[in-house]
């Protein structure tokens, strides 16, 4: 990982959605906003993560 590709990541789990934000070192902000999976909230976390094009080499910080 180079310091350019660092990135800090917050998740907010909901009763229906779950949305993330993520802060990239070049100041780059992306969003996500998935449907949360009630019988494991995990699933939707993930696939935030997923749905933001994120590689889990950069993430810096990951905020809950």
């Amino acid at each position: 990982m180079t310091h350019h590709d660092a990135v800090s990541v917050g998740v907010d789990v909901g009763g229906t959605f779950t949305d993330l934000v993520t802060v990239h070192a070049a100041g780059t902000v992306r969003v996500a906003k998935v449907l949360t999976t009630p019988a494991d909230r995990a699933l939707g976390v993930m696939r935030s993560v997923h749905d933001a094009g994120l590689n889990a080499h950069d993430v810096t910080r990951f905020v809950h």
